[in-house]
């Protein structure tokens, strides 16, 4: 298991990053951004936001704003990015946490993501 887990990982590491449709999450922000729901907001608020609110760099606001996902998110950012999974499997042992997301692409087709202790470690199309 564990000989198939790290080809799979790092087969996965490779890539750069993969985009999908935006669906944004139902995340609360201050009312000084002037909606109550980070979907709600502007481009431009949005940016604001992420890098005052939650003080990420410039790479990781870019890819939130464009609906990318890539490795070494926090699953926060990954919730920014595309919203809440459809499916979250997790599991729990001495090694930490691992979780996997999954997202519905409505084609009879679904996106997992993979990660270990609240980091995006791979992915599977």
């Amino acid at each position: 298991m564990k000989k198939v887990l790290l080809v799979f990982v790092l087969f996965f590491c490779c890539s750069c990053g993969i985009k999908k449709y935006m669906r944004y999450s139902g995340i609360e922000v201050p009312e000084r951004y002037g909606a109550s729901m980070y979907r709600d907001l502007s481009e431009e608020e949005k940016r604001t936001f992420l890098k005052e609110e939650e003080g990420y760099d410039p790479r990781t606001i870019d890819a939130i704003i464009e609906g990318e996902v890539f490795m070494g998110m926090s699953t926060k950012q990954v919730l920014y990015s595309w919203g809440k999974p459809d499916d979250i499997n997790r599991t729990v042992g001495s090694w930490g946490v691992h979780e996997q997301w999954v997202y519905d692409r409505g084609d009879y087709s679904s996106q997992y993501l993979y990660f270990e202790d609240g980091e995006l470690n791979s992915w599977q199309d």
